[in-house]
């Protein structure tokens, strides 16, 4: 197994990284094994009432000058993407469009982020004490990455999958994997 060690290098403050992007910037560089993914939001397209109450955005992941996800309806960090998880957002990783939501739950093995490619998924998920990555398909679903010691082991150096751990680990989705209890005050 190859250690996935992502460094987040924050290329704006913490009030910025939270707020509606008005133009399009960079945001984060994250150094991985495979390379440095950077990682830049602009203004969403959609013109609808809702896309525009909950200021959508696109975000891009930019590995070597090259597109390799862009996500066309996400929204800023934390609560507003965190919403827009649990209804579903869309893009494409490495050519594959894809559609994710994510869910919540007091039962471990039920809290996912799950990304649905035509042919196969990805999905995050609990697994006893861990948190792991599995790539399903109709064949059957086999491990690709483990969250272990504070990184994220996996048995294959794949971009796309690179790509997508980034992702989920810069934009705080693992707060879907925690049980929702972490979020109740101490008394």
């Amino acid at each position: 197994m190859t250690n996935l060690t992502i460094r987040k290098i924050p290329q704006v403050s913490t009030k910025t990284w939270l707020s509606p992007v008005h133009t399009n910037s960079l945001h984060t560089i994250m150094q991985t094994p495979v390379g440095e993914f950077s990682l830049y939001r602009k203004p969403g397209r959609r013109n609808s009432i809702t896309a525009k109450a909950e200021s959508w955005e696109e975000w891009s992941l930019i590995l070597d000058d090259q597109e390799v996800m862009t996500v066309e309806d996400a929204a800023a960090p934390w609560l507003p993407l965190r919403k827009r998880m649990r209804t579903g957002i869309h893009g494409q990783l490495a050519g594959l469009k894809f559609q994710a939501h994510a869910k919540r739950s007091l039962i471990p093995g039920k809290r996912t982020v799950h990304f649905i490619f035509d042919d196969h998924s990805l999905r995050f998920t609990v697994e006893g004490m861990s948190k792991v990555l599995y790539r399903e398909n109709s064949i059957g679903s086999r491990m690709v990455a483990k969250y272990h010691r504070r990184e994220w082991q996996t048995q294959e150096e794949n971009i796309a999958v690179t790509a997508l751990i980034c992702f989920h680990t810069v934009t705080g989705l693992d707060v879907f994997l925690e049980s929702p209890l972490w979020d109740i005050p101490p008394f």
